[in-house]
C-alpha cells in the first residue's frame, strides 16, 4: 500500500493495533545516494568502518520506507501480512521548521528512475519527520507565539516611510468594520507590515476584530474578521491551538511511525540493514554520535531486536546451500527445495504478492525479506531432532543471529555485534606498506612474490594493507630485509597504534586518494610486470612530483613543514642562483628523453651517473648503488667506484644514504661541496686522485649536458623552456651544488635558449605589427 502524506494519519492510526499484535516486523530503505566519503578498505576496523558510513553517507536522504507486518494466526498455523510503502520528503511546515539540505548521486537517482521511482509524490506528497530536539524546539516557538498573542505585542514605532501604507490599510479595515461583510483579506504585506497592522488593529479596535496570518504556496497575508460573542471567541481560540497542535502532529509525521515501532520492542528483521539503521536513526531520532560503542548503545536501546538475513546466510547452516545473498537471488532460493515459503495470508488493499515483481521498491523489498525470514527460519527447524514444522520470531534457534549487522566490505569482520564484543580476527598476516606514486599491482605483487599471493586493499596513491594468502608467511615477511626498497613496512597492529595515537583515520593518510577500477581491490596470485626501480631510502617516498610522503613522528613532520616553508621562502643570494640554474638545466635535460628517443628510465640512469661522478656523497641513492658506493662503518670511509674516501676530520657530516628526511635548502647551502670534504686514506695516493677524479667528473659532466641540451635545442626549443619543478624534486639533484666550471656551462645553455625563445618571439610580434598596417591600408584604399 503507498502512503503519502495524505493518507498517512489515517494510517498510522491504523497501525497502533497492527504493530502492538505483530509476530515481526520487516523494514527497508531506498536511499538518494549511498556514500560521498572515502571509500572503506578491507582491513578497516569495525569503529574506522563507522566513521567512515557516518562522515559519507548522512548526507543523503531516506527518500521511501517500506514496513511489512507479519502476524502469527496460531489457530490457521499461518502468517497475516500487510506491508506499506512510505514516501518520505522533508517538506518545512512553515518558515520557524528546520529546511533541511541533502545530497543526491546520480547514479542512485538514476538506478531509481530506471525502476519507476515517482519523485514528482516524493516531493508533491512526501510525508515530513523531525527529530526530538526539531519537534521540541518548534513546539517551544508556538508556545512564545500564542503568550505574545495573550499579553499582547510590545509597542514599536511607525517608520515614516511605511506610514503610508499602515494609513491605507487600516482604512481599508475601518471600512470593513462598518460593512457587513464576512471577512477581508490584506495581501502584498511583508512580515513587519503585518506586525504593525496587528498592533494597530489592537489599538484601534480593541476586542472587535481577529487577525490571522495565512500561509501557502503563493506566499503569506492577513485575514480580517470580526468577533463574535465571547462563547463563540473561546471555541474558536481552542479550535486555533488544535489547528496548531495538528500542524506540529503532521510536521512530525514518519517520525511518530518509528516511535511506535521502537517502543513495541518487536523482532524488526532486514537485509543488509546496516545503512537503513544509521539513516532512521539519523533522520527520526537525533544525530548520530561519533562514537562507535555510543552507536551500539543507541541502536540497541531504540531496536532491542534485530536480525540481518544476510548473517543468516553467511553461517555453518546456509552457506553451502545459498550460492548468493542478493535479495532477489535469496527469494529465489528459499522458494526451493530443501526450503520452502509457506503459504501467506494478505490483507487487501494493503499487502505485496510475490507474482508482481517490484523489486527495488522499498515496502516490496520489506514483503521479500520477511518471506525469506519466515523460510530461513523454517529449515533451521528441519535440522533439529524432532523437527519444527514452524520456528516463530521467538525460538531460541534465532538468538545465534539476534542483534548482529553485517558489515559487507570488510574482509574478516563478519558483523557488528550489538549487546557485545564485535569478533577480534588475528591479523598477524596483514601489513601497512608505504611505497612510490607510480606503482602499481603489479610492483607490490613482485614484492611479496617469495611469500605467496596477496590481497592489495589500497589507501592512496601511496599507500595500501597487503594481506598475506598464506598466513603462516607473515613471520618471513618480518624477518625479510627490505632495506633495499624504497617503501616502508609495518605490521598491522603497529600501524593501528600509530593510527591511534595520533587520533588520526587512514582515510585522511596520504597524499591523495588513488581512484582505482573494481579490478584493481583483488587477490594477487602470480607476480607479473616489471621489478619496481625505487629511488630514497627506507622510511621515506618519493614520488614522480617531488612529493614526500612523511611516515615519520608528528615531530618529524613538524621540522618538513618549516623546511619547505624556508624553501619558498628563500629566493635571493648567490647559492639560491646556483641550485636554481642547476634545477633549470637538468629539468630540461630530462624533458628532453622524449627527443632523445631513449627510454626514461635510461636518461634517469645518466643523470644519476653523471652527478654520482661529480659528488659521490650528496647524489641520489640510486646513482650511489650505480657506481657501487657503499659506506664502511669500521673505517668511517666510502667505497665508490672501487675507491675508499675517508671524511676530513673537522669537516661537516654530510647526508647519509639512512637518513630519513633531507636536508633543508636553506641548510644545504651552508654545507662546504661534498668533494671537497674528503681526503684519501692511508692506503691510497693522497689529495691528487681526489682532484684528478674531480676533473674527470667534471669533464664528464659537460660533455654529457652538451649533447641532450644540444638535441634538445635542436628538436624543440619551446618543449626545452618548460620548467617542471615538481619532478625535478622527485630526486636529489637539486640539493646537489656542481663545480663552477659546470654551473657556468649550465648558465650559458640556458642562456643560449632564451635568445633563441626570446628572437623568436620579437619575430613573430613584428610580423603581427606588420599585418596589421596592411590590413589598415588595405581598408583606407578600398
Amino acid at each position: 500500500m503507498e502512503v503519502t502524506r495524505a493518507n498517512f494519519q489515517n494510517v498510522l492510526d491504523d497501525l497502533d493495533s497492527v504493530i502492538e499484535n505483530a509476530s515481526f516486523l520487516a523494514i527497508d530503505g531506498e536511499f538518494t545516494g549511498l556514500n560521498s566519503g572515502p571509500d572503506t578498505s578491507a582491513f578497516d576496523t569495525p569503529a574506522q568502518y563507522y566513521a567512515k558510513l557516518r562522515s559519507g553517507s548522512m548526507d543523503f536522504l531516506l527518500v521511501q520506507f517500506g514496513l511489512s507486518i507479519f502476524t502469527y494466526d496460531a489457530d490457521k498455523k499461518k502468517y497475516i501480512q500487510q506491508s506499506y510503502n512510505f514516501y518520505v520528503f522533508p517538506r518545512p511546515l512553515n518558515r520557524a521548521a528546520p529546511d533541511c539540505r541533502f545530497m543526491c548521486q546520480a547514479s542512485s537517482m538514476s538506478f531509481l528512475a530506471d525502476r519507476g521511482f515517482d519523485f514528482n509524490k516524493l516531493f508533491n506528497k512526501g510525508i515530513p519527520y523531525l527529530t526530538s530536539a526539531e519537534e521540541e524546539k518548534l513546539g517551544k516557538k508556538l508556545e512564545e507565539r500564542q503568550k505574545a498573542r495573550d499579553d499582547g505585542l510590545e509597542l514599536i514605532p511607525i517608520p515614516d516611510d511605511d506610514r503610508p501604507q499602515i494609513e491605507e490599510i487600516c482604512t481599508r479595515i475601518n471600512d470593513f468594520y462598518n460593512s457587513e461583510a464576512e471577512e477581508l483579506t490584506i495581501d502584498r504585506c511583508n512580515a513587519f507590515i503585518r506586525r504593525i497592522i496587528h498592533q494597530e488593529a489592537r489599538m484601534r479596535w480593541p476586542n472587535k476584530l481577529r487577525l490571522e496570518g495565512k500561509t501557502d504556496s503563493s506566499g503569506q497575508w492577513l485575514v480580517v474578521q470580526k468577533m463574535g460573542s465571547k462563547e463563540e471567541e473561546e471555541k474558536k481560540e481552542v479550535e486555533r491551538k488544535e489547528k496548531e497542535q495538528n500542524d506540529i502532529k503532521q510536521a512530525v509525521g514518519l517520525s511518530a511511525l518509528l516511535r511506535k515501532i521502537s517502543d513495541s520492542g518487536k523482532l524488526i528483521v532486514g537485509h543488509n540493514m546496516l545503512l537503513d539503521l544509521c539513516h532512521i536513526v539519523h533522520q527520526f531520532f537525533s544525530t548520530l554520535p561519533e562514537s562507535y560503542h555510543e552507536f551500539k548503545s543507541l541502536v540497541h536501546c531504540l531496536f532491542p531486536k534485530l536480525l540481518d538475513t544476510k548473517i543468516m546466510c553467511q553461517s555453518s547452516q546456509f552457506k553451502e546451500s545459498i550460492p548468493c545473498s542478493v535479495l532477489n537471488a535469496l527469494h529465489e532460493t528459499v522458494s526451493k527445495s530443501p526450503y520452502c515459503i509457506p503459504e501467506v495470508d494478505v490483507v487487501p488493499d494493503r499487502s505485496y504478492t510475490s507474482s508482481v515483481e517490484k523489486y527495488h521498491e522499498a515496502g516490496y523489498d520489506a514483503y521479500i525479506t520477511g518471506l525469506c525470514f519466515i523460510s530461513l527460519s523454517n529449515y533451521l527447524g528441519t535440522l533439529q531432532t524432532p523437527e519444527i514444522s514452524v520456528v516463530l520470531p521467538d525460538s531460541p534457534l534465532l538468538n545465534p543471529f539476534i542483534n548482529k549487522l553485517l558489515i559487507t566490505r570488510l574482509k574478516d569482520f563478519p558483523y557488528i555485534d550489538l549487546t557485545g564484543k564485535d569478533p577480534n580476527p588475528r591479523r598477524d598476516h596483514v601489513f601497512h606498506i608505504t611505497f612510490p606514486k607510480e606503482w602499481k599491482l603489479s610492483d607490490i605483487s613482485q614484492l611479496f612474490s617469495p611469500f605467496g599471493g596477496i590481497y592489495v586493499s589500497w589507501l592512496t596513491d601511496t599507500t595500501a594493507y597487503v594481506g598475506l594468502n598464506r598466513r603462516d608467511q607473515s613471520s618471513a615477511v618480518n624477518k625479510h630485509n627490505f632495506a633495499n626498497q624504497n617503501i616502508r613496512l609495518q605490521k598491522y597492529a603497529e600501524h593501528q597504534a600509530l593510527i591511534e595515537g595520533k587520533n588520526h583515520s587512514p582515510a585522511h593518510q596520504g597524499d591523495r586518494k588513488r581512484k582505482l577500477s573494481s579490478s584493481d581491490n583483488i587477490t594477487a596470485t602470480e607476480n607479473t610486470g616489471r621489478k619496481p626501480e625505487v629511488n630514497g631510502e627506507q622510511g621515506q617516498t618519493v614520488d614522480n612530483e617531488g612529493w614526500e610522503t612523511a611516515s615519520d613522528s608528528p615531530k618529524m613532520l613538524n621540522e618538513d613543514k618549516n623546511d619547505r616553508k624556508d624553501e619558498e621562502e628563500e629566493e635571493e643570494g648567490e647559492e639560491t642562483e646556483v641550485r636554481k640554474s642547476n634545477t633549470d638545466a637538468i629539468g630540461d635535460a630530462e624533458n628532453s628523453a622524449s627527443f632523445l628517443k631513449l627510454p626514461e628510465s635510461e636518461v634517469a640512469k645518466k643523470h644519476s651517473l653523471a652527478r654520482a661522478k661529480s659528488n659521490p656523497i650528496c647524489c641520489s641513492y640510486e646513482a650511489k648503488s650505480l657506481l657501487g658506493e657503499k659506506f664502511d662503518r669500521s673505517n668511517n670511509s666510502w667505497i665508490v667506484a672501487g675507491k675508499r674516501f675517508v671524511k676530513s676530520p673537522g669537516s661537516t657530516p654530510s647526508a647519509s644514504p639512512k637518513a630519513k628526511r633531507s636536508p633543508s635548502k636553506k641548510q644545504h647551502a651552508r654545507q662546504k661541496p661534498c668533494c671537497g670534504e674528503l681526503s684519501s686514506s692511508s692506503n691510497l695516493t693522497g689529495v691528487e686522485k681526489v682532484d684528478k677524479f674531480d676533473k674527470d667528473s667534471v669533464n664528464d659532466d659537460r660533455n654529457n649536458l652538451d649533447k641532450i641540451s644540444n638535441d634538445a635545442q635542436t628538436d624543440n626549443n619551446q618543449n626545452f623552456r618548460r620548467r617542471d619543478r615538481n619532478a625535478v624534486s622527485n630526486s636529489e639533484c637539486d640539493k646537489v651544488e656542481l663545480k663552477k666550471p659546470s654551473i657556468k656551462l649550465l648558465r650559458s645553455g640556458r642562456k643560449r635558449s632564451e635568445n633563441i625563445t626570446s628572437t623568436r618571439s620579437m619575430l613573430i610580434r613584428i610580423a603581427q605589427i606588420v599585418f596589421v598596417l596592411l590590413l589598415i591600408y588595405v581598408v583606407i584604399k578600398f
